[in-house]
């Protein structure tokens, strides 16, 4: 089951129609910032951060993070997604960035650039990173 909020999106799921729900994770679309809609953020989030930016650049989020200490991995992207997307990963927080990694008619949004941030997620468990990376070596 999903929820979506706009810019998030929280997922649950659940083994069986009598069990309870269970959070599973959760996804910020980041590039929905690209379409402008005034509403996508909400009032209480502008006042607590600010004005967002129509775009997020992966450069100015790595430097944001390693000024903080935090390091990301680049991981092989899914077949279906690549090369059109690339994801980086942070091994303690276990959250995911997908990030534009070249254009693709159909593949990718017109409004992003390559660079740009596509989502973040998380989690993403060190067993899909290692699932990721036996598919590209096999």
């Amino acid at each position: 089951m999903c929820r979506d909020y706009g810019l998030a999106e929280f997922h649950w799921d659940r083994a069986f129609a009598d069990r309870p729900w269970s959070g599973s994770h959760f996804t910020l679309q980041v590039h929905r910032l690209a379409y402008r809609h005034r509403t996508l953020v909400n009032d209480e989030l502008r006042s607590r951060y600010g004005r967002f930016t129509p775009r997020l650049r992966f450069e100015k989020l790595q430097r944001l993070l390693t000024r903080r200490g935090v390091s990301l991995l680049e991981i092989p992207e899914s077949p279906g997604n690549a090369p059109y997307f690339r994801t980086f990963w942070q091994p303690v927080s276990h959250v995911a960035v997908s990030v534009i990694g070249t254009h693709g008619e159909y593949s990718t949004p017109d409004n992003l650039r390559v660079g740009d941030v596509y989502s973040i997620q998380a989690p993403m468990a060190a067993a899909e990173v290692e699932w990721r990376r036996k598919r590209v070596a096999g």
